[in-house]
């Protein structure tokens, strides 16, 4: 990779909605943490790397990984992979990192189809929620 991956992780405090919850929108996700989603940037690399940065859009870009939590606070970020990275190899790679993304046991982040479900991550159907999508709007 030209750029190296760089984690930031805001604290780790238990941010599953509280039960009873009012929130019409989480209320039914009571051990839900939030969202995650991979966004793309765009840059410039010298030419015998443009490949590797080239996105599935044609452009050349980083792949970007962004966790919010219920709030839409940025609660983990992780950037520097090339645009040609699969968002689940960039998930992959953040939750096997020393001080990588961590999930607690019995819960989960919401995801898009590109990622696969698994023990805390739960993909939504292709036609997701608007849960989902506020927390998207947030990441991109």
């Amino acid at each position: 990779m030209l750029a190296t991956p760089q984690a930031v992780e805001e604290g780790s405090e238990d941010r599953s909605v509280e039960e009873g919850s009012e929130d019409r929108l989480w209320r039914y996700f009571q051990d839900c943490l939030g969202t995650l989603d991979g966004t793309y940037i765009q840059m410039q690399v010298p030419a015998v790397d443009k490949p590797r940065y080239r996105s599935r859009k044609g452009d050349i870009a980083t792949n970007v990984l962004g966790v919010c939590d219920r709030n839409e606070r940025f609660v983990y970020v992780l950037s520097g992979w090339e645009g040609s990275a699969a968002d689940g190899r960039v998930l992959k790679d953040a939750i096997s990192r020393e001080n990588g993304l961590k999930v607690p046991k019995g819960s989960y982040y919401l995801c898009d189809s590109g990622y696969t479900n698994g023990e805390g991550f739960l993909a939504l159907y292709h036609g997701y929620s608007t849960i989902f999508e506020s927390g998207k709007q947030v990441i991109e």
